[in-house]
């Protein structure tokens, strides 16, 4: 089998002209992104600024530092006595104490 020279280079040449002309368009379409690309930030930076209150974000940004919830056990510690006080063995004096108003809304207290 022998390979013709001629024909050989014709080949490669439709083969460079091919990607010299899909390059182009890879440049082209990059080049339309980038300019879409610049002109959306330009948009956005209107919007979200350092004046932009934060009610009027159109989403809320999540903090990549922040520790995620429910690390830590919620609930007293395994092993703790609580917060209730024993009942004594001897009660010296017994007092009933009631209130004339409400502590919050200073509001008389009707007894029934």
């Amino acid at each position: 089998m022998r390979i013709d020279i001629f024909e050989e280079v014709r080949r490669l040449r439709q083969d460079l002209e091919y990607e010299k002309n899909k390059r182009k368009e890879v440049e082209s379409r990059c080049a339309k992104l980038e300019r879409e690309n610049k002109e959306l930030k330009n948009l956005l930076a209107e919007f979200l600024n350092a004046n932009t209150p934060s009610s009027k974000l159109p989403f809320s940004f999540k903090n990549v530092n922040r520790e995620p919830k429910g690390t830590n056990p919620r609930g007293k510690p395994v092993g703790s006595n609580g917060a209730t006080r024993e009942e004594p063995d001897r009660i010296d004096e017994k007092i009933d104490v009631k209130a004339k108003q409400c502590p919050n809304g200073h509001k008389k207290i009707r007894r029934t």
